[in-house]
């Protein structure tokens, strides 16, 4: 912001420490605030009629909500405007509240609008970095980031992908008699759980399983007594 002013010709000041722009021009001082939706206690005693929630989404829905309502209440001056600008993060606070609230009451439309920019309308942006976010993202979360759709992106990450007809398999561990068997491990408290595949031409085949054990020593005693003779790789979550 600051170097788009210098750029304009605005005068301004800036006061790092409390967030504050203050406009110099013609018709007198404006005031732009730069606050963190951490604090949003900081909005007390503000008049505004304008404001911005930048990257909503990506809060908690309920610490959004409060966020929203908090700004909200400090509009009471002018023509009252609130935007909130993010990328989609899944069905959060802007599903709710611009799309399922409106849905629910059809006179929120006349007060309520959603925008939805794509990244392919965005000349300033390079064709690598839309082919990057493909690579990196699962295409349900690629299509968030890049077309600003509504997806779930919390789940179905992987079973969205299995076919029945292309990965099953009726092979079972006796037909991997000496292969090294590869443990894809998950800590979780009073339920732990582990996944048993082994890798033949670099196809992964996933052939057992262990769940519902208590802790690590549990899991640990019961890949050893299953699997005694056999070379393991374990490969533990960040837990």
């Amino acid at each position: 912001l600051l170097p788009l002013l210098d750029k304009l010709g605005i005068r301004y000041t800036h006061k790092i420490k409390d967030g504050l722009i203050t406009l110099h021009t013609m018709w007198g001082n404006k005031n732009i605030w730069l606050l963190s939706a951490d604090r949003p206690t900081k909005l007390v005693g503000l008049t505004l009629s304008y404001a911005c929630i930048d990257e909503i989404d990506t809060l908690r829905t309920v610490h959004a909500t409060d966020v929203y309502n908090a700004v909200a209440s400090r509009l009471t001056k002018g023509s009252m405007q609130i935007c909130s600008v993010s990328t989609p993060e899944g069905y959060k606070f802007l599903y709710d509240h611009f799309v399922q609230q409106v849905e629910a009451d059809p006179t929120l439309l006349a007060r309520r609008k959603v925008i939805k920019a794509s990244t392919h309308n965005n000349h300033y942006i390079d064709d690598d970095y839309k082919e990057d976010i493909r690579r990196r993202y699962p295409p349900k979360r690629a299509e968030a980031y890049l077309n600003g759709e509504f997806v779930n992106i919390t789940a179905g990450q992987v079973y969205e992908y299995f076919d029945r007809n292309t990965h099953h398999t009726n092979k079972t561990i006796n037909d991997f008699p000496n292969h090294t068997l590869h443990i894809g491990m998950d800590f979780n408290f009073q339920n732990m759980s582990a996944t048993v595949s082994t890798i033949v031409d670099k196809v992964i085949y996933t052939i057992d399983e262990f769940h519902h054990l208590k802790d690590t020593q549990a899991m640990i005693n019961a890949i050893q007594d299953k699997y005694p003779d056999r070379n393991i790789i374990i490969y533990p979550d960040p837990a």
